[in-house]
């Protein structure tokens, strides 16, 4: 397959209007062929894209962080192959380093492997989404991606179900919601061990979800201490391994 490298070095040094559109079309090729399965030069395409979201697509009226471009508007995780690729992943991790959003796509979408699962459970222990934070509306955080995530090793999963329980024990309400997020993914993952499927069976989340529900939908507080998620969906994850 073609190498792109030199097309690359030159579009870098674009400057003018004219000179930013041609980089940017070129970058359109590079979708079409990937799409068309006729495309290998990832590096290529590491390369054009750090330069793009830095100098053309945010003026263009496109998004503003990678993540949100190849994912919304080139819509990459619908080309199935190249999730299937090790080297393609080996630079999906390096587009962590400077978009966590990123590895929040990758997940979310099927496409990860334990790799750059793993890859993203470092990043997520030091660096919160801001954009998941922001944009709510089914968006979680990080951690709970991970906890949720089949490709997390079981090592990752044990980790991050300590952090989840300390937060949740720490009588801090703004840690306790970030925790729950994390219990629940843990409970519905069966990936999750059955010793930790069973410490989840005698969480009671209510002091955050059901007050909140309460306040907004006017719910029994008498029935609303009953119904706990965590606790019911890790026997229903036990009952079906």
């Amino acid at each position: 397959m073609k190498d792109f490298s030199a097309q690359v070095d030159q579009a870098l040094l674009a400057k003018t209007e004219a000179e930013l559109d041609a980089a940017g079309a070129l970058f359109d090729e590079f979708i079409e062929s990937l799409r068309e399965e006729s495309f290998n030069d990832f590096e290529s395409f590491y390369r054009l894209a750090n330069f793009l979201i830095q100098e053309y697509w945010p003026n263009c009226g496109m998004f503003a962080e990678i993540s949100s471009q190849l994912f919304a508007e080139y819509e990459i995780g619908f080309v199935e192959w190249i999730w299937k690729d090790p080297q393609f992943m080996k630079y999906c991790s390096k587009f962590l380093e400077n978009d966590i959003h990123f590895g929040c796509f990758v997940l979310t979408e099927g496409c990860s492997n334990e790799n750059f699962t793993t890859d993203f459970a470092k990043k997520a222990l030091t660096e919160d989404c801001e954009i998941c934070a922001e944009v709510g509306d089914g968006w979680l955080a990080p951690k709970a991606y991970v906890c949720e995530n089949p490709t997390s090793s079981a090592e990752i999963l044990i980790s991050f179900s300590e952090i989840a329980f300390k937060l949740f024990d720490s009588g801090l309400e703004e840690q306790k919601y970030e925790s729950v997020m994390m219990l629940r993914a843990l409970a519905g993952n069966s990936k999750t061990s059955i010793e930790i499927l069973k410490k989840l069976t005698e969480v009671s989340e209510q002091s955050i979800r059901h007050e909140i529900r309460n306040q907004n939908s006017g719910m029994d507080p008498e029935q609303a201490s009953r119904d706990s998620y965590v606790d019911w969906k890790a026997r229903q994850t036990l009952q079906n391994l």
